[in-house]
């Protein structure tokens, strides 16, 4: 179950996201909130050059993919309203955002590689930093690129931290995924990365 913005078609401009699994049982939600570079046709292109919208200035290169096989995975993706109502109705809910970022900012390189981010509740992002070895060839870093005082961990703190329910954010530099098969293989790695750290906090053995 889950629900994604809907930018990929369009023909679909008038379904803004996309639902997909709803009645699953699985307490899992994944969120993709920048997920295409599509612009709905009555806004034009916003008066943005071909190269910008393509580019990280309007969407998360490689974001939907991710998110995607994560859902594929046993994880799941709504968008905004849609995930509101499904945090709503769910119990023990477990909310995981994805987003991508760019290797550059004003001009001086990011060398964090995967950020593990958190507003309050830090539970599932510190189950997932204790166990930062799993992906071992990345530099994994908490509150990077960005963090909570930068203002994006909306969903967390809307849908999520209010309720009690396991969140974090996770961030992934563009570079590294740029291609599809490295979009599929991070989720993977991502997917599995936190069923070992749900798992921890189910066991209570998580220690950081």
């Amino acid at each position: 179950m889950g629900a994604v913005m809907n930018h990929l078609t369009p023909s679909l401009e008038d379904a803004l996201v996309e639902v997909r699994n709803a009645p699953a049982s699985s307490s899992i939600v994944v969120i993709c909130e920048h997920a295409s570079a599509h612009i709905p046709s009555e806004f034009g292109n916003l008066g943005l050059a071909d190269r910008h919208i393509e580019s990280h200035v309007v969407w998360d290169p490689g974001a939907m993919v991710m998110a995607s096989h994560l859902v594929a995975q046993r994880y799941y993706k709504p968008f905004w309203a849609a995930g509101s109502d499904i945090a709503a109705n769910k119990n023990n809910l477990t909310m995981v955002t994805v987003h991508s970022f760019t290797p550059f900012f004003h001009g001086k390189p990011r060398e964090v590689e995967i950020g593990v981010l958190h507003d309050r509740d830090a539970r599932l992002a510190d189950a997932l930093l204790s166990n930062a070895k799993a992906l071992d060839q990345c530099d994994v870093r908490r509150n990077e690129p960005c963090g909570p005082a930068d203002g994006v961990t909306n969903a967390l703190g809307k849908d999520a931290i209010p309720s009690g329910h396991l969140n974090v954010m996770l961030q992934v530099r563009n570079d590294i995924v740029a291609e599809e098969s490295a979009q599929v293989a991070m989720a993977r790695n991502l997917s599995d990365w936190l069923v070992r750290a749900l798992a921890k906090l189910q066991s209570g053995t998580c220690t950081i």
